[in-house]
């Protein structure tokens, strides 16, 4: 990859990424606020493409994302959301593409920033449900359609 990811921690906001992590995700158990759960959850994503090749269940992540992800919805957020999250429901190793790291990168970026302003001017939005607290049935109705239009395609 040409490019600066969070992954390979030289993005220039790498070092933000650490401070907001240290500052507002515990190791274990629910973050305070939605817009740290939605980092924990960029994180999860994240961190299976770049060593799993989404091989993992991301269902619960994506389902956060998709319904707090209000404070972080800018239009190039929601772009690059729409194509990660059909891209990490799959479920199946894929091998890592620029295509793929610059959406993480992006999505990770928005909501970073958004998090760090949010911080700085005292508007965290307390926690509801974690990431794991979240129904998945919309999440598998959304995996049935993308196999369905995956055939269509053939």
């Amino acid at each position: 990859m040409f490019f600066p990811t969070f992954a390979g921690n030289n993005h220039p906001l790498s070092d933000l990424v650490t401070e907001m992590e240290k500052r507002f995700i515990p190791p274990e158990g629910p973050t305070a606020y939605i817009e740290a759960e939605l980092l924990r959850a960029c994180n999860r994503i994240s961190w299976d493409y770049f060593n799993n090749g989404f091989g993992n269940d991301m269902s619960h992540a994506v389902a956060y994302i998709d319904h707090y992800h209000a404070p972080v919805a800018t239009p190039e957020f929601l772009a690059a959301w729409k194509e990660l999250r059909q891209t990490a429901l799959r479920e199946e190793w894929i091998d890592c593409s620029d295509t793929v790291a610059r959406q993480i990168t992006l999505v990770t970026e928005e909501i970073l920033l958004r998090l760090d302003r949010a911080a700085k001017g005292d508007h965290l939005t307390p926690i509801g449900p974690e990431m794991f607290d979240m129904p998945r049935e919309d999440v598998a109705s959304d995996r049935r359609y993308l196999e369905e239009d995956d055939l269509s395609d053939t």
